[in-house]
């Protein structure tokens, strides 16, 4: 009885302190900006910083849904991250220039509600996300094609969300208006 008494000890013991290890290895997220969306943890000491003197005109390219239609797209995901990490070292986040171009089947994370919940049976997961990224001067835009492709109506999209000719046209276009191209 003592033996088992001590191993149990001694399993509590080695939880407890890979826990305690494991809660000074992992520092909680933030979200200064886009709150629940887009984690930011702090990184003491880090070697690459937002430079206050550069002017950040970043276009994120979004092609590929969740891998489940009940999670929030990755893509939009990292334009969240990248609004929360610039704001957690005090860079001016109203100075960011930041587009979002959704396109081939992540197209229907952008819909409204009701035609998402139309096509996948349930409400879109990334509403939230998307009025906040608005609200937060994130120019959000979605192919014209991919509408078209998909069979998607003009009406059916986000009113947070613009229009454009075509992901093709607006990727160059960002381009060679120097924006630089993440793609997700």
């Amino acid at each position: 009885m003592k033996v088992l008494l001590f191993l149990t000890f001694c399993s509590l013991l080695a939880v407890t302190s890979t826990r305690a290890a494991d809660d000074k290895r992992a520092p909680a997220a933030e979200f200064p900006v886009i709150k629940n969306y887009g984690p930011a943890y702090p990184v003491p000491g880090a070697l690459v910083l937002p430079d206050k003197n550069l002017v950040y005109k970043v276009i994120f390219d979004v092609t590929k849904p969740p891998a489940q239609n009940d999670a929030i797209n990755p893509g939009l995901m990292h334009a969240a991250r990248f609004l929360n990490l610039c704001a957690s070292v005090g860079f001016p986040v109203q100075e960011l220039k930041l587009a979002v171009i959704v396109h081939g089947k992540a197209g229907i994370d952008v819909l409204k509600d009701v035609y998402y919940q139309e096509k996948l049976g349930r409400p879109n997961p990334n509403t939230a996300l998307v009025e906040q990224l608005h609200t937060h001067g994130v120019e959000l835009l979605v192919c014209g094609q991919t509408l078209a492709d998909e069979k998607f109506s003009r009406e059916w999209v986000n009113p947070n969300v613009g229009v454009t000719l075509s992901a093709l046209v607006t990727l160059a276009t960002y381009q060679l208006k120097g924006y630089s191209w993440l793609s997700f």
